[in-house]
């Protein structure tokens, strides 16, 4: 069970992220003006057609603007959470899926992973749908009515051809390269914007200032029609993660994808209010037709000629609607398969097109099958409790980022069992730890290896002596939280850039090569990790760069996962009471209330213990999410209370598809996980024989008293 429980947390280093080589075979063209149009086209083409008139004709009317204002600034708090994410791990294409698996552990970043497959291809088969919907309302079904009589007479059951072919249009786009995908992008989005601004004139000449001041005034459902509009507003902005897949083919990813993220969820609150706007100014909104406002407004006002320029834009915004869902999606299951979690054969890129192949072929393959023969009403749902999780797993990670720190994190190394086995008796902790430390080479000839404290405390530091010259080297290590470090002490500083990262994995893989070779120092190894961590108690409570932090805060610091995880629970039980049970709270249950209540204290308690546990004072050169823990805890908040006021049949289908991957997860990727498949290469058996056992320890990169406050 011990096994399988590492297994299972073990995270990929930010050594590894930045020096993925894989990753590196995509073409690096994007820059942040075509992450711009990604994320607007992501979002417009539904927001604009679809999800504006909803809002406009059954939610709030006019009061929709205040709405989307609102969903706005709530998927903007989402946002610089992965913008300050994408900084951390800029070099990547795997999104929340690559940020979980840094910050939390492998099991979760399956489940993340898992749940963003099913969000693209789904929300990549209902765009499609959508296009064909509108595509045959403009032409009046004259095509859909030909088809449909011809498979009726054939005795063959429904088939959305229109839908299919867009899936399958978009697949050969992304698998051409993804240069030529972001131009046709730009081209529909350009296209788009010529609508939106067609719409926004001729609503300002045509419309009518009664139309807010009658029929209701600009609140026909009050405030509450306003705050019951947010969540189906929210929705309309699900599209702007896919922009975290894009780090591989980015010229400069650490700086255009959080610029591009921010400002493509802002291009779209001015959007979609200058529609909902538009609409309720032309006519009362109670009189729109709410599936197809922007397209029939016009023609009800006497002007059908406006319609067919609507539907041109229509079909270009849901085309790059489309666009939008399908390009992260192979990009995903690329990165999964690259990491040995899915089969490696999605992995392939293409040396020519620098695309994933495999993986846009079968994702535009299967996108292509739903959109043709499976009615989503059911499914589409699906799409909202993946994106969702995925927003509220991205917080719990910026957290992890701004408490732990994760470059001096262990790297893990596999050993073979055997060499466990040979574990003999050791007198001397501090020495057999410092022997197995990389970069420290235990020679025959060496005569002295101490460890000394300096006079502030701040850290530790060893040296050894060597009978065969009189200079010492010195190595300081650093400590598990900067923050902690009394005044005038200096932090280890991180590393700055990919290139370095790399080398010192590099350099402390080559190092723990040459003093591992022999057997004898493998079993001294091994002895560290097994005897001396009963120590660690003794030595955390004598480290005097402590001592001015509350042992409440401390404690905390110590057991953050455990903390923020306890922390989590209880405010998705609350949501979860709140969304689900609000008819017996407003009955005045007295269960329910005290359950609620008790809840809401211990969130409460644990925010504020939060609040006040110091940052990590390390800097890097990427954005960074301001009022963290504040803004985190809140943002969370939003994002669980969305989802637990999904239906429970969502749920049902979401654990199916969950327990379907964790089958495949533990039958296959938890044995094929890159952190292991190298064990046969990086460590051979001196007699010559390999050891298939695949168990993963810990060895330190460059950190001496880490272990000794964890």
């Amino acid at each position: 069970m011990a096994t399988v429980l590492r297994r299972v947390t073990r995270k990929r280093p930010l050594d590894l992220v930045a020096s993925c080589q894989d990753e590196a075979e995509m073409e690096k063209c994007l820059t942040t003006v075509d992450l711009v149009s990604l994320g607007v086209g992501s979002c417009c083409g539904a927001g604009m057609y679809l999800t504006a008139g909803i809002i406009a004709a059954k939610k709030a009317g006019p009061g929709g603007i205040i709405s989307i204002i609102l969903a706005g600034l709530g998927s903007i708090l989402t946002g610089v959470h992965y913008a300050e994410l994408a900084g951390i791990c800029p070099n990547t294409s795997g999104s929340a899926y690559m940020y979980t698996y840094v910050t939390i552990g492998e099991l979760w970043a399956f489940i993340i992973g898992w749940g963003l497959i099913v969000e693209y291809v789904i929300g990549t088969a209902a765009a499609s749908v959508a296009l064909s919907e509108t595509f045959h309302s403009i032409t009046e079904k004259k095509i859909s009515g030909f088809l449909n009589s011809c498979m009726a007479s054939a005795g063959l059951p429904h088939i959305d051809f229109v839908a299919a072919l867009v899936c399958l249009l978009l697949m050969w786009l992304l698998a051409s390269g993804v240069q030529m995908s972001a131009r046709v992008n730009n081209v529909l989005n350009g296209l788009n914007s010529v609508v939106w601004a067609v719409f926004v004139g001729a609503s300002l000449y045509l419309g009518s200032s009664s139309n807010w001041s009658q029929h209701g005034g600009f609140l026909p459902y009050g405030y509450q029609g306003v705050f019951t509009a947010v969540p189906t507003a929210f929705y309309a902005f699900i599209g702007f993660d896919g922009l975290a897949t894009t780090g591989a083919e980015c010229r400069t990813p650490a700086r255009s994808i959080p610029i591009s993220i921010v400002l493509s969820i802002l291009i779209n609150i001015l959007i979609f209010t200058c529609v909902v706007a538009g609409l309720t100014f032309n006519m009362p909104f109670n009189l729109l037709p709410a599936d197809t406002a922007m397209l029939d407004v016009f023609a009800i006002n006497g002007y059908p000629a406006l319609k067919y320029i609507m539907g041109v834009g229509a079909v270009a915004g849901l085309f790059a609607a489309t666009f939008g869902s399908l390009f992260p999606l192979p990009r995903v299951l690329q990165a999964m398969a690259h990491d040995g979690l899915l089969f490696r054969y999605f992995s392939l890129v293409c040396p020519k097109r620098h695309t994933a192949l495999r993986a846009t072929i079968t994702s535009g393959l299967v996108a292509a099958f739903l959109a043709a023969f499976v009615n989503l009403t059911l499914l589409i749902e699906l799409v909202l409790i993946g994106t969702l999780l995925a927003y509220v797993i991205v917080t719990y990670a910026t957290l992890i980022i701004r408490y732990v720190d994760l470059y001096s994190a262990p790297l893990y190394t596999p050993i073979p069992v055997k060499f466990q086995t040979s574990v003999s008796e050791s007198s001397n902790h501090h020495d057999s730890y410092l022997t197995c430390l990389p970069g420290i080479k235990r020679k025959t000839s060496d005569t002295d290896l101490q460890v000394n404290q300096t006079t502030d405390g701040s850290c530790l530091s060893f040296s050894r002596q060597s009978s065969h010259s009189e200079s010492s080297s010195k190595e300081v290590g650093g400590v598990i939280n900067p923050a902690y470090q009394p005044e005038g002490a200096s932090a280890c500083s991180r590393r700055d850039s990919s290139s370095s990262l790399s080398k010192r994995h590099e350099d402390d893989h080559n190092d723990s090569g040459h003093f591992l070779k022999n057997s004898e120092e493998k079993s001294s190894l091994l002895e560290v990790y097994t005897q001396f961590p009963k120590h660690d108690k003794n030595i955390c409570n004598k480290q005097p760069q402590c001592s001015k932090c509350t042992r409440l805060t401390l404690y905390v610091s110590q057991h953050i996962y455990v903390f923020l995880f306890a922390l989590y629970a209880s405010i998705f039980l609350c949501c979860g009471i709140v969304a689900n049970l609000y008819q017996f709270i407003l009955d005045k249950n007295i269960l329910v209330i005290c359950i609620l209540c008790l809840l809401v204290v211990t969130m409460t308690t644990l925010a504020v213990i939060l609040m006040l546990l110091p940052h990590l004072k390390i800097k890097h050169e990427g954005f960074r999410a301001p009022f963290v823990p504040l803004i985190t805890v809140f943002t969370a908040s939003i994002n669980l209370y969305l989802m637990t006021s999904l239906h429970w049949i969502t749920w049902l289908l979401f654990l199916v598809w969950m327990a379907i991957g964790l089958v495949l997860y533990f039958l296959y990727g938890i044995k094929n996980s890159s952190l292991i498949v190298k064990r046969e290469e990086d460590w051979e058996d001196p007699e010559g024989e390999a050891d298939s056992a695949d168990t993963v320890i810990p060895v330190p990169t460059n950190d001496v008293t880490q272990p000794l406050l964890q």
